[in-house]
């Protein structure tokens, strides 16, 4: 990954955010515009939900 200078600001990346994905439709996913710039091949998966 690149190297930044604060984890307050604003990243390397532009970020897309495709909404209603998934099987039900209720879905997210934040990603890297264009994956695979910038040198990074491949980019780290966080996954996050409610829980229940």
């Amino acid at each position: 990954m690149p190297p930044v200078d604060s984890v307050e600001d604003y990243g390397p990346f532009q970020v897309v955010i495709d909404k209603d994905v998934g099987p039900n439709r209720k879905g997210w996913v934040f990603r890297p515009a264009n994956l695979g710039s910038l040198g990074v091949e491949a980019h780290p998966i966080f996954l996050y939900g409610p829980g229940g």
